[in-house]
């Protein structure tokens, strides 16, 4: 449990999220398939419980994101006021549920229409595509896009099953990692303000004890940016 604060931030937000093994390309597709589930628009599982039924967030979306050695699956919100707490534990009831429960095949197929449709957007706009996280990696590791073509075919292979087995598996609450980001206070606003008033004091201080008090040869030329003030 980490805690963040920003002078970037107006409001507090939340990320949970879970280091994920590069076991095969099937896990990385059911984590694919699992973040829609959760996170992707109205109709997800998270938003309808914490933005429609417990009202306890601003927004909520969910993400894989594959590195060189291992993946991040993580779920990120907007708390309201004092609810941080409490959409944790609303998220991990959801998860709970997907791990027992698990989630019907006709959920799936409307996720996979979805899909189909994106996919065949980027085959026809494939510039457009490289706009998307998701290909832009996949563009990156790779190097061609040929195998983003195929994302909506392997998706299709994702069961009920797989995704129960991948939540109870890989999305633990002992294994999740917490980050809150907080917005400075006013009184640490103002602390800030001071701090790097202090520090452009500083920096003039060394500026003016380096000043060069004797010329240079008239037969050395110093490049603009090496340059003694």
């Amino acid at each position: 449990f980490h805690t963040v604060l920003s002078k970037h931030w107006v409001r507090p937000n939340s990320l949970l999220a879970w280091s994920i093994p590069h076991d095969s390309e099937q896990a990385a597709d059911i984590a694919n398939m699992l973040a829609k589930l959760l996170g992707e628009g109205p109709t997800s599982v998270l938003h309808k419980r914490l933005i429609d039924q417990d009202q306890i967030a601003n927004s909520v979306g969910a993400n894989m994101f594959q590195l060189l050695h291992e993946s991040i699956f993580s779920i990120y919100f907007t708390p309201r006021d004092g609810m941080a707490d409490a959409c944790v534990k609303a998220i991990q009831e959801e998860l709970a549920k997907l791990a027992t429960v698990g989630v019907s095949q006709q959920v799936l197929t409307r996720l996979l229409k979805s899909e189909h449709l994106r996919y065949e957007f980027i085959k026809e706009n494939p510039t457009a595509g490289l706009l998307n996280i998701s290909v832009l990696t996949s563009y990156i590791q790779k190097g061609t896009l040929d195998s983003v073509f195929t994302v909506a075919e392997r998706l299709a292979r994702v069961t009920p099953d797989s995704i129960r087995s991948f939540v109870s598996a890989q999305l633990t609450p002992q294994s999740t990692m917490r980050i809150d980001t907080v917005p400075h206070t006013e009184a640490q606003k103002e602390e800030w303000r001071l701090e790097q008033i202090k520090e452009q004091e500083l920096e003039q201080q060394i500026l003016a004890a380096h000043v060069r008090t004797t010329p240079l040869p008239e037969n050395v030329v110093v490049p603009v940016s090496q340059e003694y003030p």
